[in-house]
C-alpha cells in the first residue's frame, strides 16, 4: 500500500541490490560526506514509490519500471541507528 506523503516531506531512498555470485549494493562516494546510498525529498503529492524510482534515475542513471518491494518507513535522528516506523504489509 502506497501513502501520500503530504507534510512535512519526507525522504525516498531506493536500495538496489544484485546478486551476481556475491551481493553488490549500489551506494556511492561523496567527496565530502562519504559512502551514501541513493536518495531524495519526496515531493509534495509524489508517492514514496515515485520518488524512489526518480531519484534512482537523477542520482545514478539507472532507470526502473517499479518498486518491488516498500522497506516501510524509518527515522533517523541524531546518530541513533534508524527504525523502522511503518513495516510494510
Amino acid at each position: 500500500m502506497q501513502s501520500v506523503i503530504s507534510s512535512p516531506p519526507g525522504k525516498a531512498c531506493p536500495v538496489v541490490i544484485r546478486g551476481l555470485g556475491t551481493i553488490e549494493i549500489l551506494a556511492f562516494e561523496h567527496p565530502l560526506a562519504g559512502l551514501q546510498l541513493v536518495k531524495g525529498t519526496i515531493e509534495p503529492g509524489e508517492t514514496s514509490a515515485a520518488a524512489a524510482l526518480r531519484e534512482l534515475r537523477e542520482e545514478s542513471g539507472l532507470h526502473a519500471s517499479h518498486v518491488a518491494t516498500d522497506l516501510g518507513i524509518s527515522s533517523v535522528r541524531g546518530t541513533q541507528p534508524a527504525r523502522l516506523l511503518d513495516p510494510p504489509h
